[in-house]
């Protein structure tokens, strides 16, 4: 299906209650599905100002029977919107939809629904938590590396470190501590 340009032409060439009009209760014989189940497969990043469209026209069109209509998999269309992550649908649904949105979105109970559209949406929306990756310390500094040596006193006895301009004493257990840096570094550091 997904030509929501022609079927939104076609669906406004014959409105509802026009013969020859769409049936807006029609089902798929084998699926189960209805145009509301077919409008929200449309993948998200094909789903128009087309398909929005066509889907509030047949939202407001389509009897109410066809809002808890459920599919051969039980799913109503709703369900296929969470699962599609489409909230295009799910809000206009809320703002346009028949009185009883938030039954069909899962806010109330319905019966014979195994999982609820909002439920249906959290479930296509679960992230994995990043492992964080293992951190082995070096037990030997490179020979390249020489930070340390930099931020060394000086060898003369004056307690000078060349490469430092900042001090900061920090208090710990059993005596203070004290840490050498350039304020360049400890600015680009901050926040």
């Amino acid at each position: 299906f997904q030509q929501m340009l022609v079927a939104k032409f076609l669906f406004r060439s014959l409105p509802p209650g026009q013969a020859g009009a769409w049936d807006l209760s029609e089902k798929h014989h084998r699926t189960g599905d209805s145009l509301l189940h077919l409008i929200c497969r449309c993948p998200p990043e094909k789903f128009d100002m087309a398909a929005a469209e066509l889907f509030r026209d047949v939202l407001l069109n389509a009897p109410e029977a066809i809002f808890s209509h459920q599919n051969a998999q039980g799913c109503t269309f709703l369900h296929i919107a969470g699962y599609q992550c489409n909230f295009w649908i799910l809000r206009a649904v809320l703002t346009n939809g028949p009185t009883k949105s938030l039954e069909l979105l899962g806010l109330a109970h319905v019966d014979n629904v195994p999982l609820a559209p909002l439920q249906c949406l959290l479930e296509a929306t679960k992230l994995q938590a990043p492992r964080a990756p293992e951190w082995k310390p070096s037990e030997v500094l490179p020979d390249w590396f020489k930070l340390p040596q930099m931020l060394s006193r000086t060898a003369g006895g004056d307690g000078t470190v060349p490469f430092s301009d900042m001090a900061f004493d920090v208090p710990g257990d059993p005596a203070p501590s004290r840490y050498f840096a350039h304020r360049v570094v400890v600015a680009s550091q901050s926040q």
